[in-house]
């Protein structure tokens, strides 16, 4: 093609391209008997409504919405060792959607039930905790000039309850429970809906089918997280 052309003809196939995309995202199963959403996080929502039949209750407390956010942080990415020898076998792992696997196996928190100063899993905590120094693999952590770092020794932060626990496990002390959030029990509510997609996922015949399986259950997971505002 003439160099004026071949913007156009690779917008064309682009367009082309995207348009296949839509529909097969527009006839995947996942999404009958749901309203068409324009994106992914809304449509992922209109999919979970179907699959559990009930409201799930929001914080409507601004200051427990506050304190339940300070407990949030992205995911843990690190290289551990970071030198070795040149004919050595190097080992990378990743888990296998992490974010959907949580959502599927743990029971979901609804309304604030209590305030008190114990931990459990369905508690998130304002602590002081200890860290043995010399901690390999630490799991709490603490936001610091804009690091996600993981340290030792004493520091406070606001956690969820499973993360204590293990951490406790590893030999961490709770010096002092300042204040915890308990949750009413929902259990695993979105179980059923985790394990379409993810079936759906990993029985797509082509990579269109798979993203769609894949983008649908992290925006799902983005979704409980969304904003008050």
């Amino acid at each position: 093609f003439p160099v004026t052309i071949r913007p156009i003809k690779y917008l064309e196939h682009d367009c082309k391209a995207l348009y296949e995309c839509i529909e097969k995202y527009s006839k995947a199963p996942i999404l009958e008997n749901t309203n068409f959403k324009p994106t992914l996080a809304s449509q992922s929502l209109e999919i979970l409504r179907k699959y559990i039949g009930r409201s799930i209750p929001s914080l409507n407390s601004k200051a427990h919405d506050d304190f339940v956010r300070l407990s949030y942080a992205g995911g843990r990415t690190e290289i551990f060792r970071p030198l070795f020898d040149s004919d050595a076998h190097l080992f990378y792992y990743d888990f296998n959607s992490l974010y959907p696997s949580v959502m599927r196996d743990l029971a979901v928190p609804g309304r604030v039930s209590r305030v008190h100063n114990r931990i459990n899993e369905l508690t998130i905590s304002d602590v002081e905790v200890e860290v043995p120094e010399g901690e390999y693999l630490p799991v709490l952590w603490k936001k610091q000039q804009h690091k996600f770092i993981f340290p030792t020794g004493r520091f406070r932060g606001v956690f969820c309850g499973p993360e204590l626990i293990e951490a406790q496990k590893q030999g961490v002390k709770i010096l002092k429970v300042y204040q915890s959030l308990e949750f009413e029990n929902l259990g695993p509510l979105f179980k059923d809906y985790i394990d379409d997609l993810y079936k759906m996922k990993s029985d797509a015949k082509d990579p269109v089918q798979t993203m769609i399986a894949k983008l649908l259950l992290n925006a799902g997971y983005g979704r409980m997280g969304i904003k008050r505002e």
